[in-house]
């Protein structure tokens, strides 16, 4: 995987969007009422809706971080390690955390968007979990068999 190009371009993409992402958290207000069709402006929302806002764009560039971190564990050539079992535990977390936050919004402002977003989320949360105890077990074989040699 070390000659490998795609994880390297996806890696460049990834750092890309975070750092377009962290730019644009300074003008996140003025981009959402651009980019809004609602007629409330965001200043005009509640402050709690303004806070799980922030928070579900937050635990997206989170996530982006922790998946750039995994590529690079890929890049490496060393995937089987407990940093990986560990990495994949938090992208689970930061997910379930997520479809958490857009399942409460849902509750207040009820849309198909919220409750489609919601329920990827969750799916993808729990994907990450099982595949992060496929890589507990993995690690465990490697582990044994690197001893036995």
């Amino acid at each position: 995987m070390k000659n490998n190009k795609l994880p390297i371009f996806i890696q460049f993409l990834i750092y890309l969007v975070i750092g377009i992402g962290g730019i644009a958290l300074f003008f996140l207000p003025k981009l959402y009422d651009s980019f809004s069709n609602i007629s409330q402006p965001f200043q005009e929302h509640t402050i709690l809706y303004q806070i799980a806002f922030y928070l579900c764009y937050l635990l997206i560039l989170g996530i982006l971080g922790v998946l750039s971190s995994i590529l690079e564990l890929i890049k490496k050539g060393t995937p089987f390690k407990k940093e990986m079992e560990h990495k994949l535990k938090i992208m689970s977390v930061l997910f379930l955390v997520l479809a958490t936050i857009v399942i409460i919004k849902f509750i207040f402002i009820p849309t198909l968007l919220s409750l489609s977003v919601a329920g990827i989320s969750f799916v993808v949360g729990l994907s990450f979990y099982v595949l992060s105890q496929v890589f507990k077990i993995a690690i465990s074989y490697k582990d044994e068999i690197d001893y036995t040699v």
